[in-house]
């Protein structure tokens, strides 16, 4: 079975290290496993941006697989919405594979939400491939369209799970696992509402002043982010951090081509990049949460605009490059991929 995009196995035996409370929502989940060995189903994690919809897809899937159920993960992050690059992640002879096992097999779709324009060409088609033992989970910041959900609904085949922020409790042991030692704050507890990105974030800042806790989330995700810029180990740390903003998915040949020169500094530089808290490492490569990615990216084509344009142009050189290397039916994700260092 393929195990697209998630089993890096050092991360993910370091996130599971970090997994903190979900217990209920782990209990749906393992509810609609069960009910999915007889019939299709279908479960939106639903909430909004950071709150831990992918951390808990992800170790609600670890676990399955480790009890011998099949995996597939695509993501919206690094997958643009276009069936050809769909195809790319998940190859029709895979997908035809799905749910014909003796186990009920898992498909999840992350970050949905950036897929939204594949909806219904995957769900009156393609998942229709698919064999009946199969869980679709997919995460979103927002719900399906009204027809699509109460169609779902009316099949009985449907479930939709609302992520809550973490308590207090909660909050202080992810904290913990973070690397935030002793008593904790209760004004940072207030402000991070017991939403796990904002805790992380702060996590990857103790020592430094904070931003407001009234700001919003994407205000102060942005000034912590200037924040590790400023106090990255090195340049080309710092440079690492700025190249994945501007790239869906960063890979080790993407950053030779961005960072040129000292292959030690380079290795150093993916390594600390690779720990960090909001950035996960899939097999493809390195996908930082899209807060923090289009944070550090406003950040660099605001306030360092040669530099924006010098990464800009070496990553889209490399990614040129790499166009005239595969087969034509390979070159639209490319091109796409070429298009997002552009969207400024």
């Amino acid at each position: 079975m393929l195990r697209a995009g998630l089993f890096d196995a050092p991360r993910a035996h370091a996130a599971a290290r970090r997994f903190v409370g979900r217990r209920p929502e782990l209990a749906m989940l393992e509810r609609e496993l069960v009910e999915s060995s007889r019939a299709p189903r279908y479960c939106l994690l639903n909430g909004p941006p950071g709150i831990g919809k992918t951390t808990l897809a992800r170790h609600f899937v670890q676990d399955a697989a480790e009890r011998g159920h099949g995996v597939v993960w695509v993501s919206g992050e690094d997958t643009p919405p276009h069936p050809a690059a769909f195809g790319e992640r998940l190859p029709a002879q895979s997908l035809e594979e799905l749910g014909r096992s003796d186990r009920a097999d898992i498909l999840v779709l992350d970050a949905f939400d950036k897929l939204e324009p594949l909806e219904q060409w995957l769900f009156d088609g393609v998942l229709w491939s698919t064999g009946p033992r199969l869980l679709v989970v997919l995460t979103s910041r927002t719900r399906f369209e009204p027809k699509r959900q109460a169609e779902l609904i009316f099949t009985g085949s449907f479930t939709s799970i609302d992520v809550e922020p973490f308590t207090d409790a909660e909050s202080r042991e992810q904290l913990s696992k973070l690397g935030v030692a002793g008593e904790v704050d209760e004004t940072l507890l207030r402000g991070c509402g017991g939403h796990p990105l904002s805790l992380a974030l702060e996590a990857a800042r103790v020592g430094h002043p904070r931003p407001d806790p009234a700001e919003p989330l994407l205000e102060r995700a942005s000034i912590l982010a200037q924040e590790l810029i400023k106090d990255a180990p090195s340049s080309s740390h710092a440079c690492a951090l700025q190249a994945l903003s501007m790239l869906r998915l960063l890979d080790p040949g993407l950053l030779s081509a961005v960072l040129p020169g000292d292959e030690t500094s380079r290795d150093a530089a993916w390594e600390w990049r690779s720990r960090l808290s909001f950035v996960d490492s899939t097999r493809s490569g390195l996908v930082p949460h899209a807060l923090v990615r289009d944070a550090v990216y406003d950040d660099l084509a605001s306030r360092h605009l040669e530099l924006h344009t010098e990464l800009a142009e070496r990553a889209l050189r490399e990614l040129v490059r790499r166009m005239g290397l595969v087969e034509p039916g390979r070159r639209h994700q490319l091109f796409l991929d070429a298009l997002y260092t552009r969207r400024s």
